[in-house]
């Protein structure tokens, strides 16, 4: 029983359902993720349910109201009303997805709203702490992912790339708007370092486990920043 615990995959996969819980929660009040400047909201204040929010309808409640007025923020940038097409194609695909009840698959989905509204930030010159994070989170499963596959010399170039998406977070930890965040935010960054050295010692194994860890201590920041 004790193995089956501390078991990384398992951590891992318990952190994804950690994740869509925080969404979830996040987004109670049945809320599209509002963007920052969008009538005073902030950039995050709900992100999107798994289901039963994943409707038509919330999105043409957003669109309506923004889509052919966006906020002066983002009154410049030609691709505005394309965001709004990307996400009505991700809805569908989560639709279609919780409908054949493949939930795993439904949730990763929902991770490409928080994708479409942090390209969008990024392109407006208006990234949040909230997209930030998820950028790290993406940067450090995927640099997992060459571990796994034998790629050793590879992530520990890639976990170099990620120092600069590191630096920025702890930046952004450090501001007085966000220093309530602080004991959320030491568990994470212990984790990231831990892996970290694990991932420039080679060591595949202990690299699983370390990366289990941050997983599992990401949501509880992530959730903290909406």
């Amino acid at each position: 029983m004790l193995a089956l615990q501390n078991n990384p995959d398992l951590k891992a996969a318990r952190s994804d359902v950690d994740l869509a819980a925080a969404q979830r929660d996040a987004a109670a009040a049945g809320h599209w993720p509002t963007l920052k400047a969008f009538g005073g909201l902030s950039e995050y204040r709900r992100v999107q349910r798994l289901y039963p929010a994943a409707t038509p309808g919330e999105l043409g409640a957003l669109s309506s109201r923004y889509r052919e007025a966006p906020p002066p923020a983002y009154a410049a940038d030609p691709l505005w009303k394309s965001y709004f097409e990307d996400l009505a194609d991700i809805v569908g695909i989560v639709r279609e997805r919780v409908r054949a009840k493949a939930y795993r698959l439904a949730q990763r989905s929902c991770g490409q709203i928080c994708m479409t509204f942090g390209r969008m930030h990024r392109t407006n010159g208006l990234v949040a702490l909230t997209d930030l994070l998820f950028s790290l989170r993406m940067e450090v499963k995927h640099t997992q992912d060459m571990v796994n596959a034998g790629n050793v010399a590879g992530a520990r170039a890639e976990v170099l790339r990620i120092g600069a998406l590191r630096e920025a977070v702890s930046k952004r930890l450090g501001q007085p708007s966000t220093a309530a965040l602080g004991e959320l935010a030491k568990p994470l960054s212990d984790a990231y370092e831990q892996w970290v050295r694990t991932v420039d010692a080679g060591n595949a194994k202990e690299t699983k486990t370390s990366f289990g860890v941050f997983m599992q201590a990401f949501p509880k920041l992530y959730g903290a920043t909406f």
